[in-house]
């Protein structure tokens, strides 16, 4: 948790610098997530840079991070979650290609946003670095971005993230 909200707080400033609003739910009590630590702090400013590319100002990013139990009864959460939406819309023609090298989408084009087009495929390695998956949707003029990660993986180098 304390991984996640050094990242949020770093990101809202900007958001706001950008004049856009950001929402941030408190980050749930979270048990301590073994994996790579760098890696998870990586996919989540990653996500928040292109919410923040791409959103309009006076838009709103919204980052949510919970984690998944199997039941009641079982104290241990399976799964993280990280999902950032933000107000803008991808072609669903486009959606395919999001995690392609080099791909910048058909409004890359047209703004002012740089970029060599590598920022989502390097996201997608780094999720599936941790034995994660990553989904994108796109309709009724947001975009959310949704990160599942297993709970209790251990990749090298082993961290304890909280």
């Amino acid at each position: 948790a304390d991984s996640v909200t050094k990242i949020t707080r770093i990101w809202a400033a900007r958001i706001h610098e950008n004049q856009q609003r950001f929402d941030c739910p408190a980050v749930p009590e979270m048990p301590p997530v073994i994996g790579d630590r760098h890696a998870l702090e990586r996919i989540l400013t990653e996500l928040l840079s292109n919410a923040c590319k791409y959103t309009a100002p006076g838009g709103l990013v919204v980052v949510q991070v919970c984690h998944e139990r199997q039941a009641a009864a079982i104290a241990s959460p399976l799964h993280l979650y990280i999902t950032v939406s933000n107000t803008a819309e991808v072609g669903a023609s486009e959606l395919p290609y999001l995690f392609k090298k080099f791909y910048r989408g058909a409004n890359a084009a047209t703004s002012k946003q740089l970029g060599t087009g590598l920022g989502l495929a390097i996201l997608e390695k780094l999720v599936h670095h941790l034995q994660g998956t990553i989904t994108v949707t796109s309709q009724d003029g947001w975009t959310t971005f949704t990160v599942l990660l297993p709970l209790g993986v251990v990749t090298a180098p082993s961290l304890v993230v909280c």
